[in-house]
């Protein structure tokens, strides 16, 4: 710091200069802080708006998704019966085997 040169003053014009160019920033940054805030205020807008359609969807869509889960709930049910049905048919093949077998050993 021993070899820094003193500084001379500012000309008038070099002054005028410079606070021309910070007028000229502090204008740029109030303008892009202004379009910043319009931004934001469109984003919570839209936002608000869209959970709003959301909620509506939900609405509108609420008794469809009820008949799909009752559907399901009716397709596993029928899936049941249908196991049930092939055992009680294994049952009805092997219980006529069993009684052709009686009918015939024992004559």
């Amino acid at each position: 710091m021993a070899d820094a040169e003193p500084q001379r003053p500012l000309t008038d014009e070099e002054l005028l200069s410079m606070r021309n160019e910070f007028r000229a920033l502090v204008d740029r940054f109030d303008k892009h802080e202004a379009e910043e805030k319009q931004k934001y205020d469109k984003l919570l807008t839209m936002q608000s708006e869209s959970a709003a359609a959301i909620n509506r969807l939900a609405d509108a869509t609420h008794e469809v998704v009820e008949a799909w889960k009752a559907a399901q709930g009716a397709l596993k049910v029928g899936a049941l019966l249908g196991r049930f049905m092939k055992w009680l048919t294994s049952l009805a093949v092997i219980g006529g085997a069993v009684t052709w077998a009686v009918q015939h050993v024992t004559k």
